[in-house]
């Protein structure tokens, strides 16, 4: 079944393919691989997870997309306990996908995921 990002937010990285090589070895092919706009959403969705410290047990989801020059981020925060999720989403330049996660991370925060995130470690 098909579950639309702007009901479900994706944990990080869903769905994006990571291939690994030796320096040098197949750098050449490597580049022509590599999706450009794909590097660019996981580079605002993982700044995201690295900012708020989360972990694969970590009830986060981290949804981006790229339109033009401009990344779409959306992220939640979930709470285990009751249906009280955070929610938020931000736009900013493609030239800054770290900022613009780390940004997305602190408005969670903020906005109540610091309590949440608390409640885990509780």
């Amino acid at each position: 079944a098909y579950l639309p990002a702007d009901h479900f937010i994706p944990a990080v990285g869903q769905a994006a393919i990571g291939v690994e090589c030796r320096t040098g070895e197949f750098q050449s092919l490597m580049n022509i691989l590599n999706d450009k706009a794909t590097e660019v959403c996981l580079a605002a969705e993982r700044a995201v997870s690295l900012a708020l410290n989360a972990s694969c047990h970590t009830p986060l989801g981290v949804y981006a997309t790229l339109q033009a020059d401009e990344i779409t981020l959306s992220g939640m925060i979930g709470d285990v306990n009751a249906f009280d999720n955070i929610e938020h989403v931000i736009k900013g330049p493609a030239d800054a996908p770290e900022a613009l996660g780390e940004t997305l991370a602190q408005r969670l925060l903020a906005l109540g995921g610091d309590r949440l995130l608390e409640a885990l470690d509780a």
